[in-house]
């Protein structure tokens, strides 16, 4: 890694699914976040290094479970032990079994020379 990039990891906020992530295993696992955990990235991956694998070997959440079951029984296929056991296999069963949610579109910006005007208007007015 360039030292410039790992300046900017060090310094940059951790991304919102991060710091969730993050506050679920320090609940679950009855953790202490550290204390600059809102505001360094580099902070909340360690964190996450040290502390996921022990995460994914608690037993899966009743929802997660609840969920699972419903999308086994919907697609026909099985829910392993193995599954039930582990959040990890869990999360594994579920992303290859569940629905992936399509990104929402992008707007198209025209790029015609009458938008072009209409915007340089209204940017004046």
């Amino acid at each position: 890694m360039r030292v410039d990039a790992a300046k900017a990891a060090a310094t940059r906020a951790p991304s919102e699914g991060q710091l969730r992530y993050a506050q679920a295993i320090a609940v679950a696992l009855g953790v202490p976040l550290p204390a600059n955990a809102d505001s360094s990235h580099t902070a909340v991956q360690a964190f996450l290094g040290a502390h996921s694998d022990t995460y994914g070997n608690l037993p899966p959440s009743d929802k997660q479970l609840a969920y699972a079951q419903k999308l086994a029984t919907e697609k026909g296929v099985a829910l392993a032990d193995e599954q039930r056991r582990s959040r990890a296999a869990l999360g594994a069963w579920l992303d290859l079994h569940a629905d992936k949610k399509k990104a929402p579109a992008k707007k198209a910006i025209s790029k015609s020379p009458a938008a072009k005007t209409t915007r340089a208007r209204k940017a004046k007015a």
